[in-house]
């Protein structure tokens, strides 16, 4: 990784030298691409003809490797949030572009209405409703308020089975460690552990299930009868839909509860 912050830093005052290697940089395994990026727009004192030309690049080139453009976006952002989010509106509006857009808001701290747009491109047909699962990690959407989380996540959970558990996945990871997350969240976590659908065939594995045995295992504390029943109901319904019955073990155990609940 010095070594791509050095040559980035070398080239940041030559700039239109790196123009004419841009196919080796997006195409193939780079493994220190993305580094060499951010510290190039960091470093650069005018990025965007770059930006531009890598952003025609990455529309005409066939599975291309995006790790350059992250690192290119992540600098941009460290220097401006508002130049970062115009970038990040030319690829939502490009059709051949809003095919990342799931991967590039995620190089800076992403905004309600960028989270909206992730969701219409999903609604639309040229995402799946997987390509959304990243938003768990790296905290991009921590500082995000629970209700426009909530309303994101109900409705991805909208979009099909899949986007179900990746709905769920998120508000998961969204509260982790947090309780007053999961509180102000409680309601919709609730309408979502609920009607998961429990078989194999729509959940990312083990991890899904545990998320979902965890959620349940707060909302007891507090919910009544009524909220065991309609878990009592979920699995009752999944036995004939394929359940996984080497998942059954999640049901009952009760190791590393702390990581989550406390």
């Amino acid at each position: 990784m010095e070594k791509a912050e050095n040559l980035a830093n070398e080239l940041s005052r030559s700039i239109n030298l790196i123009h004419e290697h841009l196919v080796l940089l997006l195409v193939g395994e780079q493994k220190q691409s993305f580094a060499f990026g951010r510290a190039l727009a960091i470093k650069a004192e005018n990025i965007h003809e770059l930006i531009k030309e890598v952003m025609l690049m990455l529309s005409v080139t066939e599975n291309p490797n995006l790790n350059f453009a992250l690192g290119l976006l992540s600098g941009v952002y460290q220097k401006s949030a508002d130049d970062w989010s115009c970038y990040l509106k030319i690829f939502s509006e490009n059709p051949k572009l809003m095919v990342f857009y799931h991967e590039v808001i995620l190089t800076g701290l992403i905004e309600q209405y960028q989270l909206n747009t992730l969701l219409n491109i999903i609604k639309n047909g040229q995402l799946s409703a997987l390509s959304a699962i990243n938003l768990k990690y790296g905290g991009v959407i921590k500082h995000l308020r629970e209700s426009d989380i909530s309303s994101f996540c109900l409705d991805l959970a909208k979009v099909d089975a899949g986007g179900h558990w990746v709905a769920l996945d998120i508000m998961f990871m969204y509260c982790y460690g947090d309780d007053n997350k999961f509180y102000a969240t409680k309601d919709a976590l609730r309408i979502l552990v609920t009607s998961v659908p429990l078989n194999a065939k729509f959940r990312g594995g083990h991890s899904d299930m545990y998320y979902w045995k965890e959620i349940i295992s707060k909302i007891s504390k507090t919910e009544g009868l009524d909220f065991a029943k309609e878990v009592c109901q979920q699995i009752i319904a999944a036995t004939d839909d394929k359940l996984d019955y080497g998942d059954i073990w999640v049901l009952s155990n009760t190791k590393h509860k702390h990581y989550f609940f406390n």
